[in-house]
């Protein structure tokens, strides 16, 4: 007498997608200061965890957000600090230009620059059971494009144009003090693109024109790097984990250009997308396809004496590992409610009994809802009676048990047709897709 056992693993990952909205585009003076009141520019950050049974030690989120701007054009100003930046929808004017005297008298009528790059913390809530989870997040550099009203002669024409209020040399390049490092992935003879990192606190970097600048005087390609430190995954439940982060536009506001220059949205919004996957790994050894179901203490010694049928039963050990929630359940050959069952032909028909089978898991395994311990936990035919546990933090292959059972009551019934054969064909789904 056998049941049969086919196993099968089924995992779904999800990837998410940003999703951007349309940019804005400067127009005048007077359309940028309305859509400063009332306009915000977006940007999600997506990054994804999917644990490796085989690798427990790997705790790190994948970003896998669209990126844009200096990290794409010049990675390696990005690569040691594993920085990444994205493109912002916004820009900024000064439709009168730069007025050489105003900004010796007041640097804030410059080329002036001020970002808040202190690290924030963001709370992050799973969509489905309502957890949360903290990152960090600091903005660590900006750059763009400025685009003059009249063309210079190259690079040296552009330098001509600015000294710095803490760099004399006046390189548009080099970024001023407290900012600093520097990069130009390009320019014309009307436009210079630039990139500049700033310190983790907010102070002002600014450049001062050396004569009045013709306007309209632009910023456009605004970019922004960011530095991104996320929670520990291994802790965390699967899902989507999601949040978001504010910084105001404006003078005197979080990310500031200034008097002079407007910028044409109010506010940067961040938003925060981290996906924690599900892993299972699950391993049964070679013959585990077939259980024979047999009493504890063999067939002749059951037998002997008159005794009363005795229960059968057989055990599989296997090894699992993984992280999150799975559920388990059956597909059957034959059916007796929501059991798998073995059947035999009688000569004028079937008789089937059902068979018990259920699940042992290790001790960082429970049931869930709930945590009662997975010991020999039921399990039946259907998706819709499904199992479910929820395994701790990931961890390797450890030992679980099945169990398959025939009680003596049904054993009395497969007595009935002495030299028959039992058998049927249960198939055990483990599923992390709940």
């Amino acid at each position: 007498m056998s049941v049969l056992i086919i196993k099968r693993v089924q995992c779904t990952l999800k990837r998410l997608f940003l999703e951007r909205g349309q940019a804005l585009r400067a127009v005048s003076l007077s359309c940028l200061m309305w859509a400063g009141q009332g306009m915000a520019s977006e940007y999600t950050i997506t990054a994804e965890y999917t644990p490796d049974p085989d690798n427990p030690g790997n705790t790190m989120f994948i970003n896998t957000s669209v990126d844009g701007g200096v990290c794409v054009e010049v990675p390696r100003l990005c690569t040691p600090d594993r920085l990444r930046s994205f493109l912002t929808q916004f820009g900024a004017v000064s439709d009168v230009g730069l007025i050489a005297r105003e900004a010796y008298a007041n640097e804030r009528s410059g080329a002036f620059f001020s970002m808040d790059g202190a690290f924030r913390f963001v709370t992050l809530t799973n969509e489905a059971t309502g957890n949360t989870r903290t990152l960090r997040f600091a903005l660590a550099g900006y750059g763009g494009r400025y685009v003059l009203n009249k063309p210079v002669d190259g690079t040296k024409g552009h330098d001509q144009l600015w000294w710095g209020k803490t760099d004399p040399g006046g390189a548009w390049w080099q970024a001023p003090i407290p900012c600093f490092g520097g990069a130009t992935p390009g320019y014309t003879n009307l436009t210079f693109d630039f990139f500049w990192r700033t310190p983790h606190e907010k102070r002002s970097c600014v450049k001062l024109p050396v004569f009045d600048i013709s306007g309209p005087f632009q910023y456009t390609n605004v970019n922004v790097a960011y530095s991104l430190l996320t929670p520990n995954p291994v802790d965390m439940d699967a899902g989507t984990y999601k949040g978001s982060l504010m910084y105001s536009v404006g003078p005197g506001a979080d990310i500031d250009f200034g008097d002079r220059t407007v910028a044409s949205d109010h506010a940067l919004i961040i938003n925060f997308e981290l996906r924690v996957n599900t892993s299972l790994k699950v391993e049964f050894p070679a013959g585990s396809y077939r259980a024979v179901l047999q009493p504890e203490q063999g067939w002749e010694n059951s037998m002997s004496g008159g005794k009363s049928a005795p229960s059968l039963s057989a055990r599989h050990l296997f090894k699992i590992a993984g992280t999150g929630y799975f559920k388990a359940y059956l597909n059957c050959e034959y059916v007796i409610g929501l059991d798998c069952a073995i059947s035999t032909d009688t000569g004028t028909g079937s008789s089937q009994v059902p068979v018990d089978i259920s699940v042992s898991l290790p001790a960082s395994i429970v049931q869930w809802p709930g945590s009662s311990p997975a010991l020999k936990v039921p399990l039946k035919y259907g998706a819709e009676q499904a199992a479910v546990f929820k395994m701790g933090g990931l961890h390797g292959a450890q030992t679980a048990t099945m169990h398959y059972d025939v009680n003596a009551q049904h054993v009395t019934e497969m007595m009935r047709y002495p030299g028959s054969t039992y058998s049927g064909l249960a198939t055990l789904i483990f599923d992390v897709n709940l």
